[in-house]
């Protein structure tokens, strides 16, 4: 039996006890209810909690994963709609090339097709420069990799080229340490070619008393030890690398003297960077003169001899089998002519001569096509040449020509057409030694070079389209008596060869920079619209690879959101089998707690009771 005290209610605090144990279990369940959550504070679940918490971080980063990859999509679709545009100019412009390369078009028509080539070329540019995706140049080499973030560090990140095929490299206008190479003597000319076909410049120089050297080159840019060819006289002048006998080989010819008597030696190539002996053909008429560069001056698709006389041009025409038939004499005006170089002065397709020699004084023989010329047109040039470049500076159509002038100049004399020409005159730091015309910046416009003698430097005029040339930019520890220009290492920028008296051959290889841009054409001419076509065959194939790549990234993308959109959803199945309540059961919860709340709350009023009834007991026994 159950003792009733006055001074504490014992069943009473017993039954609020319980009371509150199953109010504050109802209010749990009550929240686990309403929630949808199993675990709502960490004092529900502690250890759950964290693995949740884990879970649920898991499952926002990847997403934020999905959205980052998403982007990068955006990005190089971006970039892809670009490159197909730009696959549609090269498309075009190689369409313009091979129209142009066809003979029966004239200088006039060629030029309405090298304007539309060129305007191409300005759109393929600004394409290229303008590119953007949230702020970012995608094509123009400023980013040259993309790196998207799907997961945690970065083993979780996704990264690719961008630009890495697209791009091409040109020099940076440094170069590296030079090396040289011995020849056999003190070298009088130097030129290059790749004589052995195995795809790497080889070395020709020329030398004074002792023939030929010939350096096969290497891969890496440096070069063989020499072999050398003896020539039939005893001081070589001037060495040219060409196919004489049209054997798809090239071969050699040096000018060179013995005495009084001056002769062109002919060296034909074996195909393995090695010669036959050398056959001898005497420079008829010659003075002070040496041989010029080889042409086919008659159209008949052999290679013919040109050199300078004491009174003007000799011609020897090719046999297409190594030998020259006997020499034909073109007088110039003007006396001593030390130079003669073929070109095409009035834009007809037909070989012109340029002559320099005393008096001030540059000759023009317009040629008639069958290995004959007119009369010389003459230019008064205020200088009396030793050097003549012939290059289209202007891109007009009429070849213009370079020579150095007094007091350290150079003179650029645009022609008009007619074997005229109108000359402007740029500074020269030093008297050039050496000259040339090159395409030094990769951007297809011509440039100037010359250099200096002895411990002097080369000096570059960077050209602009409309055959002007910008202020002249020094390259210093560089230097010699003769430049040769090529790319020795296969790096895609242009490297230089020279020569300084007795010293031997000194090679310079350009350092690089990437550019993704398109070089200016120049398809005025037959021959200018066949050296275009390979270099728009490289920009396509650069297109291709650089799309191809891109693709390839896409797809590895929608691999990588596949996989995460599946790791997204059975992090959030992992997280929710953590969290969630299981409603069957908590309602089966609630329903009893709230009967035994019910019950508590009715006994509570009981055990509340129980003192009042031993008063009355106490009362009524009183």
């Amino acid at each position: 039996m159950s003792t009733v005290t006055l001074g504490k209610n014992i069943n009473s605090l017993k039954v609020q006890r319980h009371l509150s144990d199953n109010s504050s279990s109802l209010s749990k369940s009550f929240q686990a209810l309403s929630s949808g959550l199993r675990i709502n504070r960490a004092s529900d679940d502690a250890a759950g909690l964290a693995v949740a918490t884990a879970l649920k971080a898991d499952s926002r980063v990847y997403a934020r994963g999905i959205a980052n990859l998403n982007d990068g999509m955006s990005l190089l679709n971006i970039a892809d709609g670009a490159l197909n545009e730009l696959t549609t100019i090269v498309e075009r412009q190689r369409e313009l090339a091979q129209q142009a390369a066809n003979g029966s078009y004239t200088l006039a028509q060629r030029r309405a097709l090298n304007s539309e080539a060129n305007a191409l070329v300005d759109e393929f540019n600004r394409i290229i420069n303008s590119t953007e995706f949230n702020g970012r140049r995608l094509l123009d080499t400023s980013v040259d990799s993309l790196r998207i973030q799907a997961g945690y560090g970065v083993d979780g990140s996704i990264e690719s080229g961008l630009t890495e095929e697209l791009a091409r490299n040109i020099g940076d206008g440094t170069f590296q340490a030079v090396t040289s190479y011995q020849a056999a003597g003190t070298i009088a000319d130097l030129e290059t070619a790749d004589l052995n076909g195995d795809g790497v410049l080889d070395l020709v120089a020329g030398q004074t008393n002792t023939g030929v050297s010939v350096l096969l080159g290497n891969s890496d840019g440096s070069f063989n030890v020499r072999t050398v060819y003896q020539t039939l006289g005893t001081d070589t002048e001037e060495v040219e690398i060409a196919d004489f006998n049209n054997d798809g080989v090239l071969d050699l010819i040096t000018s060179s003297s013995s005495g009084g008597d001056q002769s062109i030696n002919v060296f034909l190539g074996n195909g393995n960077g090695t010669f036959r002996a050398a056959q001898s053909w005497e420079m008829v008429g010659v003075g002070s003169g040496r041989a010029g560069e080889p042409a086919d001056l008659n159209n008949d698709g052999f290679l013919d001899l040109i050199y300078a006389t004491s009174a003007g041009v000799a011609v020897r025409l090719g046999n297409g089998d190594g030998t020259f038939k006997a020499a034909s004499s073109f007088t110039t005006a003007t006396i001593l002519v030390s130079r003669v170089s073929p070109g095409d002065i009035n834009g007809d397709g037909i070989v012109d001569l340029i002559t320099n020699g005393s008096g001030n004084e540059v000759h023009v023989l317009i040629g008639k096509g069958d290995g004959t010329f007119n009369t010389s047109v003459r230019n008064v040039v205020s200088a009396s040449p030793t050097r003549v470049v012939v290059e289209d500076f202007n891109r007009d159509g009429f070849d213009d020509v370079l020579i150095d002038g007094p007091a350290s100049t150079l003179k650029v004399l645009i022609g008009n057409g007619d074997g005229r020409f109108t000359t402007y005159t740029y500074s020269s730091p030093t008297q050039a030694f050496a000259i040339d015309a090159v395409d030094y910046n990769g951007d297809g416009i011509v440039d100037l070079v010359s250099s200096a003698s002895g411990m002097g430097s080369v000096g570059i005029l960077l050209g602009n389209a409309d055959g002007t040339f910008n202020a002249y930019i020094t390259v210093p520890d560089q230097h010699g008596d003769k430049l040769a220009f090529g790319d020795f290492n296969g790096d895609g920028a242009l490297d230089f060869a020279s020569s300084f008296s007795s010293s031997g051959a000194r090679v310079s290889l350009a350092n690089t920079e990437r550019t993704s841009t398109l070089q200016y054409l120049n398809i005025n001419t037959r021959a200018g619209a066949l050296e275009a076509l390979p270099v728009l065959e490289g920009a396509l194939t650069r297109i291709a690879l650089e799309r191809g790549e891109i693709g390839a990234t896409m797809g590895r993308y929608s691999v990588a959101l596949a996989n995460l959109a599946a790791a997204t959803d059975n992090f959030d199945a992992a997280y929710g089998r953590i969290v969630s309540v299981d409603v069957a059961e908590e309602v089966g919860k609630m329903s009893r707690l709230q009967i035994l709340q019910n019950a508590a709350t009715a006994i509570l009023a009981q055990a509340n009771i129980a003192p009042n009834i031993a008063l009355q007991l106490l009362g009524d026994s009183g």
